[in-house]
């Protein structure tokens, strides 16, 4: 099913949950360490007093006190043990949730749909991940900061109220207007940081984009074009971080002025007071250090809150990932695929793509493949073989009739269960940015050493790795791009070769290899495919000589079907590509 939709608070809330322990503690030491703030310059009061009133030696006067001092240093060390134990649950916690929070964002995103991917770049997927998992983090540890700053300032104010209810009253006040200063812009600055974190995530989406084309980018000498379109995006994040700035400056330049006119406001009362004879020396110091500690609180208060409304901001715009609803998914009761025969069967199937619903591809269509049958496709390109393809692996699901395997519907089954019974081999063979043998392995994660070596010797490509660097540990680079297309299909053959699925599916596998190595492969390829339902695309019409079955397809539909002599025999449209055909590849035109 899908994701529920989350809102950001929610979203925080179920992260607590999992970790309420770990934030209780923590809530737990900043009460102590608020406490100790407020109780340290009472106590100095008192010691200032008594030193005012008490007149002795070094030691009379070391005795006098000797129990306010050790409190005073005890409440000293309560602030370094608690600074401490924050700092070793800050680590506890947050490595956690970062952890956590990534693993969620990775595990919904890899499920979503082959379209999904096709319509977002890679680089501003990325972006969003990242936003997230450091956004929470950091939003959380804001939070639990401002409520550690926020209690140190109630107490603080309880404990000057007590004391002396005038002062008291005044920082009350003041902390208030500045609260509601914090309030007032923290909307405007989360505006402006969403609209800021859109713009970033689409710049590096570019940047990315034409990081990963770069081939591209030289080949067509169009470096200053790149250039310029990444500068056009550049400029608008850069004009949306400055407005984000210009509002943390107005807020930071208000509090910075009502700082100094409470100080000052603070410092000719207490004056006043003093040469009136109504407060002592202790008196005087400890509603300055409180006051201070006051401003200090409220200010580191409100750094938070200036700072919380961007990472909300980023986190609200990163959120989308996760409320983006798979446009494919499990049924609730979907069961493994249980493969017997291998019987493939389209049954009245229409699709069209989402955005060309009005022209389906497929209009109530049927095919039969009998279990253990070489079926190929052909047709000029639009004709739909990739998309028939792609419904059989249900990247894309039909919109009527039903897709089944040995009787059973593939959207009955889970998408691991029937993708784990196909093995591919794509035309574009793409590589990860790992060992050769990784690459191999993937097709079979448990297999030996043994295994992939065998693997790759029948699509012989044992030969060009024995040559390589590092041999089967040398990195292939991003996509592959250290080892040529040939090589990279070799590779990609041996891949299936050792998925050894029972149904079979060869779109171009062999359109990048020389003749010479492309007639050794397709000797590997007809061992593997006997026994297993194999679907080929070729447009090189030879390589389907020795299918069982040849449909044609044109315009989503089969016009004709046979072996490759009956289809020459009958001189349609199979017979006149074959006649086209030079050098034994499909003409480019479309019909």
């Amino acid at each position: 099913m899908n994701t529920p939709r989350l809102s950001l608070f929610s979203f925080f809330i179920s992260i607590i949950k999992r970790k309420i322990i770990l934030f209780a503690t923590t809530v737990f030491v900043m009460l102590i360490w608020a406490a100790q703030t407020s109780a340290a310059p009472y106590v100095l009061k008192y010691i200032i007093d008594q030193l005012t009133s008490f007149q002795g030696s070094f030691h009379e006067t070391l005795s006098h006190l000797q129990y306010p001092l050790l409190l005073y240093a005890f409440l000293w060390m309560v602030y370094a043990i608690s600074m401490r134990l924050w700092n070793y649950l800050d680590i506890r916690l947050f490595v956690q949730i970062r952890r956590e929070v990534a693993m969620q964002m990775v595990t919904h995103v890899s499920g979503q749909s082959h379209e999904y991917f096709q319509d977002n770049f890679a680089g501003s997927l990325l972006n969003k991940i990242n936003d997230l998992v450091d956004g929470t983090a950091l939003v959380l540890e804001k939070i639990l900061d401002g409520f550690g700053h926020l209690m140190m300032l109630t107490i603080a104010i309880v404990t000057l109220t007590l004391a002396h209810p005038f002062f008291g009253l005044i920082l009350l006040s003041w902390s208030i207007v500045s609260l509601f200063i914090a309030w007032y812009f923290s909307g405007r600055i989360q505006k402006r940081a969403v609209a800021f974190s859109k713009e970033r995530t689409f710049y590096v989406g570019h940047i990315v984009d034409m990081l990963s084309n770069s081939i591209n980018m030289r080949l067509f000498a169009q470096r200053a074009y790149e250039i310029d379109r990444i500068d056009t995006t550049v400029k608008r994040t850069a004009e949306r971080d400055r407005e984000l700035r210009w509002e943390q400056l107005k807020l930071k330049a208000i509090w910075d002025g009502s700082i100094v006119i409470m100080v000052w406001s603070m410092l000719l009362t207490l004056l006043f007071m003093y040469s009136e004879g109504k407060i002592s020396i202790g008196d005087f110091s400890f509603v300055i250090m409180l006051s201070v500690s006051a401003f200090h609180f409220v200010r580191r208060f409100l750094r938070e809150a200036m700072s919380l409304s961007g990472e909300v901001g980023k986190c609200k715009q990163a959120l989308t990932l996760l409320n983006t609803p798979y446009a494919i998914e499990d049924s609730p009761n979907a069961l493994p695929l249980k493969l017997k025969q291998g019987a493939i069967d389209f049954k009245e199937v229409t699709f069209a793509y989402p955005n060309k619903k009005e022209n389906p591809i497929f209009n109530e269509q049927n095919v039969e493949i009998a279990p253990s049958e070489k079926v190929g496709l052909v047709g000029f390109s639009g004709a739909g073989k990739t998309t028939f393809v792609n419904l059989l692996l249900r990247l894309f699901d039909i919109q009527k009739g039903r897709i089944t395997i040995d009787g059973q519907d593939i959207r009955e089954v889970t998408r691991d269960s029937l993708r784990n019974h196909i093995a591919m081999i794509p035309q574009d063979t793409t590589l990860f940015h790992r060992t050769v043998m990784e690459n191999i392995r993937y097709g079979n994660p448990k297999a030996t050493d043994k295994e992939v070596i065998e693997a790759s010797k029948k699509a012989f490509c044992h030969d060009f790795i024995d040559l390589l660097p590092e041999k089967y540990d040398t990195l292939v680079g991003e996509r592959g791009l250290k080892l040529s297309g040939g090589q990279r299909q070799r590779i990609a053959v041996a891949r299936a070769i050792l998925k050894d699925a029972p149904i079979l599916i060869l779109d171009e596998a062999t359109s990048s290899l020389d003749s010479v190595t492309e007639h050794a492969i397709q000797e590997s390829l007809s061992e593997l495919m006997k026994g297993r339902t194999t679907i080929v695309i070729a447009h090189r019409l030879s390589t389907l000589a020795l299918m069982d079955r040849i449909l044609v397809l044109e315009q989503g539909k089969v016009i004709e079907e046979g072996t490759h002599t009956q289809l020459i025999a009958k001189k349609g449209t199979y017979e006149r590509m074959w006649q086209m055909q030079a050098g034994g590849f499909m003409p480019l035109e479309d019909a």
